[in-house]
C-alpha cells in the first residue's frame, strides 16, 4: 500500500506509491514500500541531515525550518521564501580568523560585543572597555524625594559620573548622589569634579558669574547704565565710527580730545528753546567760540577778548560787554572806536583815548599831573576835537591848534579818516590794508583783512588835510555808512567781503571775529549789486 508523508503540522507532503521513490517532494529522495535498492537512498539522506546539506548553493524544494550549512560559513534556516542567516557567536580574548559577514564575536579580554561585515570587526558595544571603566552614556531612572521616578541620562567617565540629563523639573534625588545634590532640566555638571566646566563655543546663556544676562551691557544697541561707569586706563572712552573723540587721561591732566584734524569740538546745551551750541572749540585755530559767558570768579586769558554781537550799549545791562554789578579793572589801555558812556565816574590813572564819544554823568578823575604845553602834552590829550553838553571849566588855558565847525552836534553818521589809496575808489566801496598805497579794495571773499568802506561824508574825519578823495578816500571805520552789495539782504545781518570792492551777507557758520564789515540797516530783495546802508564797526 502506498505510503503517505505528512509535515510537522499535519500537512500531507507527499504520497509515494509501492515500489518506487519521490525526489522531488524536498530535498531528500523518500522511498516507497518494496522498492529494490533502497538503502542507498536511506544512507544517502541520514548524511544529508547530519551534514545540514552541507553546499555552496541551498538545498532544492527545501522544507521550512530545513537547516542548510552554506559551506561560505554561514548556518541558515528556509523561512518559506529564502534561507536566513542563524547568527553564530564566538568568545576569546582575540579576533577569530575565517570569519563571514554577520559573525559575532565576544571580545572577552575588552568585554566588548562584536560583529563582522565582511572585512573587519565592528564594535556592537559597549563603547568602553574593561581597561578604561565604565564611559558612555547609560539610560537610567532616579527617584526623587516624593518618591517620583525620572528618566535621567547619565555621563560616565571612567566609572566617575560626570554628568546627568533630564528633561523634567527640578529635584531632590531620594539617595544622594555625588555631585548632584538637586538636578535640573538640561545638562547638569558633577559639583564633585574639581574645576569642571563647559569647554567650547555657546550661542547662549541665562546667566554669567550667577548674574541674569539681562543686566550685562550689549554692544550692537543703545544701552541704559543704572549704575557708575569706571574706566580703569588713561586711555579712555572713545566715541564714533572714525575714533572722532576721545575721554581719556595724560598724566595728571584729564583730556577731551577731537581726533579729527581741523575739525570742531562743540558743547551743546538743551534749553527751553531747543538745543543750542554753548561752545565750540575752532579745530583749525584753536580759538574758543562761547554763547554766553557768566563767570563768578576771575576770567584770564592770555589773549584778548572779541565779540561779534552788535548790540549798542544805552544803559548798564545793554551792548556786546555788561558788567551788571561790581566795576571793570583794566590794567593796561581801554579802547574803543564808538561812545564811552559811563553812569558812574571815570578813574584813569594812567591815559584815556576814544575814536569816539566820551559820555559819563558823572565825572571823569585824571591823577596824571602833567600839564599842557601843546596838543600832545597835558593830562587830557584829544587828537581831533572835543564835543561837550555842558561847559567847559578849566583852572588853566584851553588851546587848540583848530576849532572847526558850527555846533557841538555832528550832522553825519560815520567816523571815517583819509588813508592813501592805491587807485580811486568810489564811496561804498570795501577796502583792506595794504596793496601798494596804505590801502586797497577788497578782491577776496571772507577777508580776514578788512579795513573799512570808503564814505561820503564823514560825520569826524580824522587826518582831514592829507591829500583828495580820489588819493587818500574818507575810509569809514565806526558808523552809519552807505556800502556797496551784492546778493539779497535782510536787516541785521552781518556783512562780510565778497570781493571786486562789495559786500555781502554772511552765514552764521562763516562768521569770524575778523571778517565781519558791519550790519545790514534796510533789506535788499534781489540777487544783484547795489548800496545799502550799514552800520560798519571793524576789528583791527
Amino acid at each position: 500500500m502506498a505510503y503517505t508523508i505528512n509535515l510537522t503540522n499535519g500537512t500531507i507532503l507527499t504520497t509515494i506509491a509501492d515500489g518506487t521513490v519521490n525526489s522531488t517532494a524536498c530535498s531528500l529522495t523518500l522511498v516507497g514500500k518494496n522498492y529494490a535498492g533502497y538503502g542507498t537512498f536511506l544512507n544517502t539522506d541520514l548524511v544529508h541531515v547530519l551534514e545540514n546539506s552541507a553546499s555552496t548553493t541551498p538545498p532544492t524544494t527545501p522544507l521550512i525550518g530545513q537547516l542548510w550549512w552554506d559551506s561560505a560559513g554561514n548556518l541558515k534556516v528556509y523561512t518559506g521564501s529564502t534561507f536566513r542567516t542563524l547568527g553564530t557567536m564566538t568568545a576569546s580574548n582575540s579576533a577569530p580568523t575565517g570569519s563571514v559577514t554577520g559573525n559575532a564575536w565576544w571580545d572577552t579580554f575588552n568585554q566588548q560585543l562584536n560583529i563582522y561585515n565582511g572585512a573587519s570587526w565592528v564594535l556592537i558595544g559597549p563603547a568602553f572597555t574593561s581597561n578604561t571603566g565604565q564611559s558612555g552614556t547609560i539610560v537610567g531612572t532616579i527617584t526623587d524625594s516624593g518618591l517620583t521616578s525620572h528618566v535621567a541620562v547619565n555621563v560616565y567617565v571612567s566609572n566617575t559620573l560626570v554628568a546627568i540629563v533630564s528633561k523634567d523639573s527640578e529635584y531632590t534625588p531620594q539617595s544622594a548622589i555625588s555631585g548632584f545634590s538637586t538636578i535640573r532640566p538640561g545638562f547638569n555638571l558633577s559639583a564633585a569634579i574639581a574645576n569642571i566646566r563647559y569647554v567650547g563655543t555657546a550661542t547662549n546663556s541665562d546667566a554669567l558669574g550667577s548674574i541674569s544676562s539681562t543686566n550685562y551691557a550689549r554692544t550692537d544697541i543703545a544701552t541704559t547704565f543704572a549704575n557708575t561707569i569706571s574706566v580703569n586706563n588713561n586711555s579712555g572712552v572713545t566715541v564714533g565710527t572714525g575714533n572722532n573723540f576721545t575721554v581719556g587721561v595724560s598724566g595728571n591732566v584729564t583730556q577731551l580730545t577731537n581726533n579729527i584734524q581741523n575739525a570742531n569740538l562743540v558743547i551743546r546745551a538743551n534749553i527751553g528753546s531747543g538745543t543750542v551750541t554753548a561752545l565750540t572749540v575752532n579745530g583749525s585755530d584753536g580759538s574758543i567760540t562761547i554763547a554766553n559767558l557768566i563767570t563768578s570768579g576771575a576770567f584770564n586769558t592770555s589773549g584778548y577778548i572779541a565779540t561779534t554781537s552788535a548790540d549798542q550799549a544805552t544803559s548798564n545791562v545793554t551792548g556786546a560787554v555788561r558788567v551788571t554789578s561790581g566795576g571793570v579793572g583794566v590794567n593796561g589801555n581801554v579802547f574803543t572806536s564808538n561812545s564811552f558812556v559811563a553812569l558812574g565816574n571815570v578813574v584813569v590813572s594812567r591815559e584815556a583815548r576814544a575814536t569816539g564819544n566820551i559820555s559819563t554823568s558823572g565825572y571823569l578823575i585824571i591823577s596824571n599831573s602833567d600839564a599842557a604845553t601843546s596838543n600832545v602834552t597835558g593830562a587830557l590829550r584829544i587828537g581831533g576835537g572835543m564835543s561837550l553838553g555842558g561847559a567847559i571849566f578849566a583852572a588853566g588855558n584851553i588851546n587848540g591848534a583848530y576849532f572847526n565847525g558850527v555846533a557841538i552836534n555832528a550832522l553825519y553818521a560815520d567816523l571815517a579818516e583819509r588813508f592813501e589809496a592805491d587807485a580811486h575808489y568810489g564811496p561804498g566801496t570795501v577796502l583792506i590794508m595794504g596793496g601798494a598805497a596804505e590801502v586797497t579794495i577788497a578782491d577776496e571773499e571772507l577777508s580776514d583783512d578788512v579795513f573799512g568802506v570808503v564814505s561820503t561824508r564823514a560825520a569826524y574825519l580824522m587826518n582831514s588835510q592829507a591829500g583828495s578823495n580820489e588819493t587818500h578816500p574818507q575810509v569809514a571805520v565806526s558808523g552809519r555808512v552807505p556800502v556797496k552789495v551784492v546778493g539779497c539782504i535782510k536787516k541785521g545781518q552781518r556783512l562780510v567781503s565778497a570781493g571786486r570792492g562789495l559786500a555781502r551777507a554772511a552765514n552764521k557758520q562763516e562768521i569770524t571775529p575778523f571778517n565781519v564789515i558791519g550790519r545790514s540797516l534796510e533789506n535788499k530783495a534781489d540777487d544783484g549789486e547795489g548800496t545799502i546802508y550799514a552800520i560798519v564797526t571793524l576789528n583791527s
